[in-house]
């Protein structure tokens, strides 16, 4: 987990400037979520204030993420997810999205919903990995044939 996709401003919804708050680079451990959490002193019945203030690499996600009801553990796996791809998957991964994206604005007349966003994501991780599995197996196979 050493490549950061997403850093974010946590704190009390109902005071999110207030002197108990924090900022996180995900993905994290799970210790270095317990302990944010801790910095931000959540009480029973206070929700979290979440806000990604940098996409890193991930900029072209922050119209689709920057309004989505979202946890902060489901904002930590999908970052966990993102920071497997290397630079080529990373591309695919864009280039894909993308098109997920266009597809939806003909269709909708609009961005794409929120609600589409998670696992459109998700998909695409399976798309772009089935992919770079098809084309390493097709290399060896070139490889192995000269």
């Amino acid at each position: 987990m050493n490549r950061k996709i997403f850093n974010v401003y946590l704190a009390k919804l109902d005071a999110p400037n207030s002197e108990a708050h924090a900022r996180l680079e995900l993905p994290a451990s799970p210790w270095e979520l317990h302990d944010t959490m801790d910095k931000v002193q959540l009480q029973e019945n206070e929700e979290l204030y979440l806000e990604i203030d940098d996409y890193y690499a991930f900029e072209y996600l922050a119209p689709h993420l920057g309004e989505l009801d979202i946890s902060l553990n489901e904002l930590n796996d999908l970052a966990a997810r993102l920071s497997t791809l290397d630079e080529i998957q990373g591309i695919a991964f864009e280039g894909m999205f993308s098109m997920d994206v266009q597809k939806k604005v003909n269709a909708n007349g609009g961005i794409i919903t929120v609600q589409d966003t998670p696992e459109q994501v998700k998909r695409r991780m399976d798309s772009v990995q089935e992919a770079m599995n098809f084309i390493v197996c097709e290399y060896r196979i070139i490889r192995n044939q000269a």
